[in-house]
């Protein structure tokens, strides 16, 4: 007989007294709510990533030979005027420089005022343009000034890499020759270009053939066609086992497109989940359209052995992602993401099943920026909208309209921001909040989770999974060695775990803290280790045992 309810109404029964036994025992004490496919996602998403470090996109400009100025030379100046320009009218330029007249200056005064101009060009993306004084012979006070406005003379491709010609054509294709080289645009285009998976740049600039025109030659190499990592942590809720192995495999290019293929992997003693994806680029202005396909299987383990408690997770996704703004300093990114979630979860004990079926529409920004304030540091944020549907089976849905009533539409909100602080040479601070809102109760694959390894570290992995919360990190980092770095770190998150409470819901609202030591070591070959140590400062867990401290492990062998 198969272990899904049968469809007359009385043999829906048993299904329907089962399924409500779980769920209000659930609702009473969070410690009898036994993980499910949905939350169990959450435990196999990748943690918080720093954006990668991008070199310098833009070749230096050639140093120019120091001008001799004779001190005891001064020029009563009456005007200022400008030749040679052609991006901005000689009256706004010749502005820029009003103050002079009237005035005694000597050269080098006459050099501060040509170097206003420049500065105005630089400001304004024009990396090498130049205001100079050219040989003259002064007559009524009026000092010429001429500009060299650093056009494009030629642009010179050498491809060696995989990528098609065409397509690297297509990405320099807005810097055109004869035209002023405009710094924005120039480093969107080579930062782009070197982003291509498969693809590595480098960038000359030299003088070209005609006065105030330069040459750009551009070296495309290729580089590794694979990569990926090995891993090993302790990541895993213990149901279904905390040790966990899994391995990442990325293909860089393999259809010469500009395109990635990559799969990932993870199995622990009690769940197995895998992922395929593909990206490729739309046009070349680094819009990249994606497809992905992850699936996962588990049983429970532990307390809920004697249920024979298992499931199973397939979820499809499209996505659209589009750079707004890139360049060395400041980046932000738009992203368009659709899922189609498949979750089952079945006990064998009682021979009862749940499915549900989520189709979720993302709308989301991110970016990240590089300054000097206080030192230094990096600022990285995000922030999403998702709308879902949920269509649970017809014996989950009578459970659901006198429960929680998450059956149907929903919305979120999500906010992630993160700050990298240089203190000293070998001091930073890391500060991380995300928070999340709900506009209904949610299902629990769409919850924020607030304790584990990617959270509050004191708790389980897994406790706490909230409609509306907050988290927020701060870790206190040491540089002992070039390889070698140690934390002290303080995790809290407040958590409202279901929007619209019921009567069941005695302990709806958690607070979770604690505090802890890290240690990082980076080893040759790509070899990195993370042991932490943490001690809680808040409630006590209700999902799993308590320990003290709650130690986390991590190992990655990247190739």
């Amino acid at each position: 007989m198969s272990i899904y309810a049968k469809k007359h109404p009385l043999s829906r029964l048993p299904a329907i007294l089962s399924l409500s036994t779980l769920a209000l025992a659930g609702a009473a004490s969070a410690q009898s709510v036994q993980p499910n496919a949905g939350n169990l996602l959450d435990s196999v998403k990748p943690g918080l990533t720093l954006p990668p470090q991008t070199g310098a996109a833009l070749p230096a400009e050639a140093p120019r030979p120091a001008m001799t100025i004779d001190a005891g030379i001064t020029v009563n100046v009456t005007r200022i005027r400008v030749s040679g320009n052609q991006a901005y009218d000689s009256a706004q330029l010749e502005a820029l420089a009003s103050d002079a007249a009237g005035k005694q200056l000597s050269l080098a005064e006459l050099n501060e005022v040509a170097a206003r101009i420049t500065r105005f060009y630089r400001d304004h993306g024009h990396l090498l343009a130049r205001a100079y004084l050219p040989a003259q012979d002064i007559h009524d006070g009026v000092v010429d000034i001429a500009i060299l406005e650093g056009r494009l003379g030629k642009l010179h491709i050498d491809n060696g890499s995989t990528l098609a010609d065409s397509r690297v054509a297509g990405h320099v294709a807005a810097l055109r020759e004869g035209a002023p080289i405009d710094s924005g645009q120039l480093e969107r285009s080579l930062l782009l270009l070197n982003e291509v998976p498969g693809v590595e740049v480098n960038s000359t600039l030299k003088p070209g053939a005609s006065v105030g025109t330069t040459d750009l030659d551009l070296r495309l190499s290729a580089r590794a066609p694979y990569s990926g990592s090995l891993e090993f942590d302790n990541y895993g809720s213990s149901y279904t086992g905390a040790a966990r192995l899994g391995g990442t495999l990325v293909a860089a290019s393999p259809l010469g497109l500009g395109d990635t293929a990559s799969a990932r992997v993870l199995t622990s003693s009690g769940l197995d989940y895998g992922r395929l994806a593909y990206q490729l680029p739309l046009g070349d202005n680094g819009t990249q359209l994606g497809t992905a396909w992850s699936g996962m299987r588990y049983k429970l383990g532990k307390s809920f052995d004697a249920l024979h408690a298992n499931g199973s997770a397939r979820i499809g996704s499209l996505y659209l992602l589009h750079p707004l703004l890139r360049s060395r300093i400041v980046n932000i990114n738009a992203q368009i993401n659709y899922d189609t979630k498949r979750l089952d979860d079945r006990v064998d004990s009682t021979a009862t099943a749940s499915r549900k079926s989520i189709d979720v529409l993302t709308l989301g920004l991110s970016g990240d920026r590089i300054d000097n304030v206080g030192g230094g540091g990096l600022f990285t944020w995000s922030v999403a909208y998702t709308a879902g549907k949920l269509k649970l089976d017809n014996d989950s849905r009578l459970l659901d309209a006198d429960g929680h009533r998450t059956n149907g539409h929903y919305g979120k909100t999500s906010l992630n921001l993160l700050r990298l602080q240089r203190l000293a040479d070998d001091w930073s601070l890391y500060a991380n909040v995300q928070a999340q809102r709900a506009n209904g109760n949610l299902d629990s694959s769409e919850k924020m989770t607030l304790g584990g390894a990617q959270a509050v570290r004191a708790y389980p992995q897994g406790e706490a999974a909230a409609d509306d919360a907050w988290l927020t990190t701060l870790e206190l980092r040491y540089a002992l060695a070039p390889q070698w770095q140690a934390s002290v770190y303080y995790d809290m998150a407040l958590g409202k775990l279901n929007r619209d409470p019921i009567a069941a819901d005695v302990h709806n609202s958690q607070r979770l803290a604690g505090a802890g030591l890290g240690l990082s070591y980076s080893l040759p070959r790509n070899l990195a280790l993370q042991l932490g140590l943490a001690w809680r400062n808040g409630a006590r867990p209700l999902s799993d045992s308590d320990r003290s401290p709650r130690a986390w492990l991590q190992a990655v062998k990247q190739f």
